[in-house]
């Protein structure tokens, strides 16, 4: 088996091979579970609206989404989408 990255799972710097193969399968499985259930909400799911703090655009996103970030449909930039699990503000970013 060859080495290979999927960095939309691991960061760029974690390589899987044949002694982390069985760890990352089940990463990568657990992840595609969570994409599954966001892309298919059970019927009668709430929606959360946000609005973009770059361009004042209201999007609505299925409920599911709660606690991730996503692009705002308008100007592209991101958006919170309901409450992210955050405990601490790291308050503004620096220029």
């Amino acid at each position: 088996m060859g080495i290979w990255n999927y960095q939309s799972i691991l960061p760029a710097d974690d390589w899987v091979d044949e002694s982390t193969k069985v760890e990352a399968a089940l990463a990568i499985g657990e992840f595609e579970l969570i994409q599954r259930a966001r892309a298919h909400p059970p019927e009668g799911s709430g929606e959360i609206e946000v609005d973009c703090e770059e361009c004042g655009g209201s999007t609505v996103y299925p409920d599911s989404l709660d606690g991730t970030t996503q692009v705002c449909l308008h100007c592209g930039a991101y958006v919170d989408v309901g409450d992210l699990p955050w405990e601490d503000d790291f308050g503004e970013a620096s220029e």
